[in-house]
């Protein structure tokens, strides 16, 4: 079986709209304290606050963001940012798992694969071909 798992686009979406919108808080925060400068200091320490939480959001996520492509027993991970791959043969699967969240609306279902050579975790709300992942790791 040969397929491959890409970001989701609705899970790209929610999180650029959710660290701009945590960006864009920041920005009257810094305008107010560049007004008021020698006041309140609470004012920066709000702005590097918000807008620390938002970039590192973003970036973080983007740097984990990856493509993972199964083909001839093999699993591929692309980290997209990273210009870095990892190759993990089936064959040296270890352990397997599938941990549920429960959640407002949906479970989060989580893939835990464990290979002699590293690890692999995989989200249904994330990727692409979650199903596939749960038939070829037999979870």
């Amino acid at each position: 079986m040969n397929f491959t798992s890409e970001l989701r686009m609705q899970s790209v979406f929610s999180v650029f709209i959710f660290g701009t919108i945590f960006i864009l808080i920041g920005i009257p925060i810094f305008l107010e304290w560049l007004r008021t400068f020698p006041l309140p200091t609470w004012w920066a320490y709000s702005f590097i606050f918000f807008w620390t939480l938002g970039f590192g959001m973003m970036i973080r996520w983007f740097w984990q963001s990856k493509t993972i492509t199964v083909k001839n027993q093999k699993i591929t991970v692309e980290y997209n940012y990273r210009r870095k791959t990892q190759v993990f043969s089936i064959k040296d699967l270890e352990t397997a798992k599938e941990e549920r969240i429960s959640t407002f609306s949906t479970p989060y279902r989580l893939l835990h694969a464990k290979f002699t050579n590293g690890f692999l975790e995989i989200s249904e709300q994330e990727y692409t071909e979650y199903e596939k992942f749960k038939k070829i790791l037999k979870v």
